[in-house]
């Protein structure tokens, strides 16, 4: 994810002092319900006026992806909640391109058909009026954390996701891993 922080460092006798200049943009973005944890997964797009937030709900209301723009100083939602083919439980991690047309979104908790758990990957598209899954169901790894933490290139043509605890194989006992792809247009 793309993070964007300054800092100043003061040297105060022998003890630094770091200050943060942060000044608000708008309101901040709610939860709806107690317990959403909203805010969970957050990314920017590159000129700073659209995010992407997620929640890891304990209360497992769904989907918990959403888009924001920044509109006349306030954070005004940008599209439907994203949902997914697979039922997201917890949005883990999540990713935006430069331009915030292209969203990744990664859960490695999340149950997929048959009440099998595994990880999933999903990339969305906006299309102007709403955002579209690129390629169909997302890219699944049956017992593993793939999607625990996911990244996109600033055009939006490659992908990294990260699975710590998986092999290349299917197996949540594995070394760990991060497999990088290529977007083909299809």
């Amino acid at each position: 994810m793309k993070n964007y922080l300054l800092s100043i460092l003061f040297i105060c006798g022998s003890l630094p002092l770091w200050i943060h200049a942060q000044v608000p943009i708008g309101p901040p973005v709610k939860g709806a319900l107690p317990n959403d944890s909203l805010g969970f997964g957050v990314a920017i797009n590159g000129d700073g006026t659209r995010i992407v937030v997620s929640a890891h709900p304990a209360n497992f209301t769904i989907p918990s992806v959403r888009v924001y723009d920044r509109v006349l100083g306030n954070w005004v939602q940008v599209g439907s909640d994203i949902g997914s083919f697979w039922l997201f439980e917890n949005a883990y991690s999540i990713d935006m391109s430069d331009d915030g047309q292209i969203i990744i979104v990664g859960d490695p908790d999340a149950i997929i058909p048959f009440n099998f758990p595994g990880g999933i990957v999903n990339v969305f598209r906006w299309n102007g009026a709403d955002w579209g899954s690129v390629g169909g169901p997302g890219t699944i790894a049956d017992y593993a954390d793939y999607g625990a933490d996911v990244a996109i290139s600033g055009d939006g043509s490659r992908i990294a996701v990260g699975d710590p605890s998986g092999s290349v194989a299917i197996s949540s006992n594995g070394p760990g891993y991060v497999a990088v792809s290529e977007w083909n247009g299809t």
